[in-house]
Order: structure tokens, then C-alpha cells, then sequence
């Protein structure tokens, strides 16, 4: 494949590789640093901060995450798009443009390159919300749904018609996530950002119930008011408890370790997740995952194979799982199938998990993947 001028638009609310939450900027470095070790010349525009092999360009030296600025300040947002796109433009020699469409705010990027004449495309990492009280992004999509765009699950095209390329799914540095063959430990793990979508209080109630240990991995979203009340009124009471051990915010190294030492990871999410980044890190290091079937999850969770699907409840019935009963109690009945497996099998199923994302969610194959992608749009 020829060589390609890739200019990779962040945001500036993370740095790129996030030291902590941040699956989106994760993926973002990943993609960035896979590009370059192909050959490819990749300019990234995000933050100083940012730690990149890839040119790195900035207006802003620091990340805005715990800055105490609201999600919905739309002006850094739009400073840091004004300029990157400016300076694409008076650049001009860039094959193609990749954006990344995370937040309300990250709206602001597609519709500069928009006016641009060089060809762009833009990953979805957001859920294609069409209710009414996402109206406004629905008007959106429709005035530019001949842009191209990339899903990262088949799932998360379903509620808009849009110019669709291609769906890739994300994909991790697959040796930096040590295999566990068996856990040393009889815990269970929840990883995530501690909001009402990620459902953490469902965890926590199965680990009271079964009597069970939860390991917490969780960022406090404070920069959300809901949220921030989400956790004090649901989550911070449920804490003290001796079944519970809460690490908070946890970079690389403790996040795998938590996964590698579990016998499983929960994930009973309330929301349309258009792709579970921790599921295939769970995976990575062979714990397998117990949740919800919601979003992407029957597409990144074989059931019975690397983990258990659960229907949420008798009203959503999204397949025919092993587990036949739904919301908590299917929950339960999975968590207590992985641990009354018998020793070769439950270790056949973590030697399952490694395979899994050893076959299909590599760094490699998503760049391959972006790689034609690209090729693509620039020769159609």
C-alpha cells in the first residue's frame, strides 16, 4: 500500500494515550501509532501533553479533563477545531482527514471538514441517539449523512441511515494485557466511568447478594452534576462494604491486573454501548464477561464461549442465550455458572477469551482495516 499524509483530529478533553479513563482517545493513539509503524506520515492534532510518535500539533497544552469545566462548554472545543482545520487547510498536502465523533461538541470537527476539499472521514464512538431529546444530533446527521463514516459495531448504525464505509471494530496492543490463565483470585471486576449508563450500582448489587468481592476500577464523573449525584446517592454508601474494594480512577497497569486476577468481569450496561472497549481488555487477559445484551455486546461476546449474555429483562429480549433468565437474576445464574465451572473447562473458556481477541481485535487488524478505509475514499 502506498504511503499515505494522515491528519488525525482529537479532542482536548484527554490526552492521547489517556493515563486513565478514555477509551475514545485510547483507540485514537492506538490508530495513530499503528499507522506510523506501517510508514505512514500522521500529523495528530490534540493537546501538548499528548505523549505520540506521530507529529503532534497543539493549541492547548493540557488536557480540560479535571480542569473543573463542563462537558457542555462548547468554546475550547470550537478554538481547538477552528485552529486544527485552519491549519489543514493552509498545509493543504494531506491525502485524507480522520476524525473522531465522541461528544456532543466533537460535532463542531465534522462540520468544518465539511468545507473542507480534502477527503475526511469520521469513526462514530457515540451511540446514534434518535429519541427526542437527541433531536438535535438527528438534524445533524441528516444534513451530513453523505460524509463518510466508519461505525464500530454493526449495532450502532440501526437508528440512522448515514453514508457508512465501514464498520471496525476497536482493537488493543494485545501484549501489553499479561494472560491469566487461572485468577488467583475469587473476585469479580467492574471497570468503567462511574454514570448511570454504565451501570456500577447492578454490580455492586449482585456482589452484596452473592457475597461475592467486587474490584471497582471507576471515575468519579464530577464535571457532570447528574452524575456526580448518580454517585453519591446510588454508588458512595455501597463502598464501605468488606465485599467491596474501590480503587477509583486506575491507569494501565492496575486496570489489567484487576481484570487478569478476576474470574469475571460484569458489565450489565443501561445503555446502547456502541462498542465495550473493557470487554475485549477483560478478554485480552482471559477473564471472561458477564452482560447485558445491549449495544454491541451479542457482537463482541460469544455466549458461552468467552462469557454469558443476559437479556435485560422480559421486555427486551434481544436472543436466545444459555442464560434464560433476565436482569439481575440472569446476572446471577451467569455469575454462578463461571464459578461452579469445572476447573478445565472455566480455564478452557479464559484460553478462549486470549483467542478471541488475538483473532479479531488487534491493533493490527483495525489499522489494516483504516488502511482501506482510506484507500477507499481517496480513490472513489
Amino acid at each position: 500500500m502506498r504511503k499515505l499524509k494522515i491528519a488525525q483530529v482529537a479532542n482536548i478533553w484527554q490526552s492521547l494515550p489517556p493515563s486513565g479513563y478514555g477509551g475514545t482517545e485510547r483507540v485514537i493513539f492506538n490508530i495513530s501509532e499503528g499507522l506510523v509503524r506501517k510508514g505512514h506520515d500522521v500529523t495528530v492534532f490534540t493537546t501538548a501533553d499528548s505523549k505520540i510518535t506521530a507529529q503532534k500539533r497543539f493549541f492547548f497544552k493540557e488536557k480540560l479533563l479535571h480542569k473543573n469545566i463542563s462537558w457542555n462548554n462548547y468554546l475550547f472545543s470550537l478554538t481547538h477545531f477552528l485552529w486544527a482545520y485552519d491549519e489543514i487547510k493552509k498545509s493543504g498536502d494531506f491525502d485524507i482527514v480522520h476524525g473522531h465523533l465522541s461528544l456532543a461538541s466533537d460535532f463542531l470537527s465534522i462540520a468544518l471538514a465539511h468545507q473542507l476539499q480534502i477527503p475526511s472521514v469520521f469513526t462514530l464512538h457515540l451511540p446514534l441517539d434518535t429519541s427526542e431529546r437527541k433531536e438535535d444530533r438527528k438534524d445533524v446527521f441528516q444534513f451530513l449523512k453523505n460524509s463518510n463514516y466508519v461505525s464500530i459495531s454493526n449495532q450502532q448504525r440501526l437508528p440512522i441511515n448515514l453514508n457508512y464505509i465501514r464498520t471496525i471494530y476497536h482493537g488493543i496492543e494485545i501484549e501489553n494485557y499479561k494472560f491469566n490463565p487461572g485468577p488467583t483470585n475469587d473476585t469479580m471486576a467492574w471497570i468503567g466511568r462511574i454514570v448511570p449508563a454504565k451501570g456500577l450500582e447492578y454490580a455492586l448489587e449482585l456482589s452484596l447478594t452473592m457475597q461475592k468481592k467486587l474490584l471497582i476500577g471507576g471515575r468519579v464523573d464530577d464535571e457532570n452534576e447528574a452524575n456526580l449525584n448518580y454517585y453519591k446517592t446510588k454508588i458512595e454508601h455501597k463502598l464501605d462494604s468488606p465485599y467491596i474494594t474501590h480503587y477509583g480512577e486506575v491507569v494501565s497497569e492496575k486496570r489489567n491486573e484487576i481484570y487478569a486476577k478476576s474470574k469475571c468481569l460484569l458489565f450489565p450496561i443501561q445503555w446502547e454501548e456502541p462498542f465495550g472497549l473493557v470487554t475485549i481488555e477483560s478478554m485480552a487477559c482471559g477473564t471472561p464477561v458477564v452482560a447485558f445484551a445491549r449495544g454491541s455486546v451479542p457482537e463482541i461476546v460469544k455466549d458461552g464461549v468467552n462469557g454469558f449474555i443476559v437479556n435485560s429483562s422480559d421486555d427486551d429480549i434481544r436472543g436466545d442465550f444459555i442464560i434464560k433468565k433476565t436482569g439481575m437474576e440472569g446476572l446471577k445464574e451467569a455469575v454462578e455458572r463461571i464459578y461452579s465451572m469445572p476447573e478445565k473447562e472455566y480455564k478452557n473458556m479464559r484460553h478462549n477469551c486470549r483467542q478471541y481477541v488475538e483473532s479479531f481485535f488487534t491493533v493490527e487488524q483495525m489499522v489494516k482495516n483504516y488502511e482501506e478505509v482510506y484507500l477507499k475514499i481517496i480513490t472513489k
